[in-house]
């Protein structure tokens, strides 16, 4: 007498692919909110990037460089020459559906209180010189601080926040949480 396999039961299959399709579910929500932050955090990286190659221009070959935020999002880089005239260096644009902009609703500053009164703040500024020395002054060779402000079209979840510190160069990235800016380590 043979023993009859009876296999699997249609619920048993059933509660299988439902179970399946729900962990499915979940898994795709969260790879598109991990995409947007992604997304979100190249064009911060965007603004660190060109800021640091400033920098690094201005003490490698001993001349002043002007990093320049042209809206809506193009940075511009350029040496400026001994007789006063610019060569540019490098010409980037934030990632498609990213500009210059600041956060609906998020009224505070970073941590950092560089300003937040427009997208790019280099005290009134949107842009800097950095000295030979690697410190980020304005036109008038003052030392500033400032703030760049991204923000894509997935609204407040995808801006960001860039500071630079002009004594030192030193950069740092914030995202919202909640109502305010939180440091991104």
């Amino acid at each position: 007498m043979r023993k009859r396999n009876p296999g699997y039961s249609l619920i048993e299959v059933l509660t299988v692919v439902a179970l399946t399709m729900v962990g499915s579910s979940v898994a795709v929500v969260q790879m598109k909110s991990s995409r947007t932050s992604l997304e979100a955090n190249v064009a911060a990286s965007a603004v660190i990037d060109q800021l640091k190659l400033a920098r690094e221009s201005a003490i490698t070959e001993r001349r002043n460089v002007r990093v320049e935020f042209i809206s809506p999002s193009t940075i511009q880089v350029s040496r400026i020459e001994n007789d006063k005239s610019t060569t540019v260096l490098s010409t980037a644009t934030l990632p498609a559906g990213y500009t210059f902009g600041l956060p609906a609703g998020i009224t505070r500053d970073t941590q950092d209180g560089y300003g937040n009164a427009t997208p790019v703040y280099f005290k009134g500024a949107n842009r800097g010189v950095f000295l030979g020395n690697g410190s980020l002054t304005n036109d008038a060779g003052i030392v500033i601080s400032g703030s760049v402000f991204t923000i894509g079209s997935g609204g407040d979840a995808t801006a960001r926040a860039v500071t630079i510190s002009g004594a030192n160069g030193r950069t740092k990235q914030y995202y919202i949480q909640g109502s305010g800016w939180v440091e991104r380590k």
